[in-house]
């Protein structure tokens, strides 16, 4: 081979990526820019010159969590405005979404929006588990927060009377 460890999977694609772009990564450097004071004076200078790419190449969510600090707003807002924030807008990259509305770039006339993008009609969905739940309850004829294997008015494991004919 080439050296290194053989294997194959999601877990060898993504230890080769940089930490800003990996999924877990970005969303751990998203909470020390948004948690840590200092952490996005002292991340910035890395990504400086390469906000775009980095957006666009999956740390969208850590180049928005700079806009928003304090101490590198000004600096990456001045890395993103015109043509960059129009490249962000048009990406389908994770944040850049909302790093462009953050920006105040709108995404293109021809985007599929939410909705469209699912095929349905925008309608709210039950909350999952809750809704089987109370869905099981009715089909059974039991009351809504009743226990999960009760049927009728009996409780489980309470033997019921045999009817007398």
């Amino acid at each position: 081979g080439k050296g290194g460890k053989g294997g194959g999977g999601a877990a060898a694609q993504f230890s080769r990526l940089p930490l800003v772009t990996h999924p877990y990564g970005a969303r751990v450097l998203k909470r020390l820019v948004q948690a840590v004071p200092g952490f996005a004076a002292a991340l910035l200078p890395h990504l400086s010159g390469s906000l775009l790419e980095w957006a666009c190449k999956g740390g969208g969510w850590v180049v928005l969590a700079l806009l928003e600090a304090e101490a590198s707003k000004a600096a990456v807002g001045e890395e993103l405005r015109g043509a960059a924030a129009a490249a962000i807008a048009e990406s389908d990259a994770p944040g850049c979404r909302a790093l462009a509305t953050a920006l105040g770039a709108t995404p293109p006339a021809n985007a599929p929006s939410p909705a469209a993008a699912g095929g349905k009609a925008s309608k709210a969905p039950k909350a999952g588990k809750e809704a089987k739940a109370g869905k099981e309850a009715k089909s059974r004829g039991v009351a809504k927060g009743a226990p999960k294997g009760a049927k009728g008015g009996t409780p489980k494991g309470t033997p019921k009377a045999k009817s007398k004919k």
